[in-house]
């Protein structure tokens, strides 16, 4: 089995799910946000994540890929049960 078409899918989704959650990291870090008013636990919480994976811009990248490779893991995870018939 040629696993090169599914090996370019997975960085090419992995990526993009990388840029999707930079986006709304950044959205929800924004001065004025509508999150800051509305959950500002989670912000706070976010902020605290983004220090310590070491502040900045860094910091921001390194908490979008970790949130991004979790949420492809699930998906990933979600559509190989979906395959396997293990969803209903």
């Amino acid at each position: 089995m040629d696993t090169g078409l599914l090996r370019s899918f997975g960085v090419w989704a992995r990526r993009g799910l990388i840029g999707e959650v930079a986006g709304r990291v950044a959205a929800v870090l924004a001065p004025g946000s509508v999150q800051r008013v509305e959950l500002p636990g989670a912000v706070a919480a976010l902020e605290q994540a983004v220090t310590a994976a070491g502040g900045g811009e860094a910091g921001r990248a390194a908490v979008a890929d970790t949130v991004a490779y979790t949420w492809f893991n699930r998906i990933i995870a979600l559509r190989f049960m979906d395959a396997n018939g293990y969803t209903g």
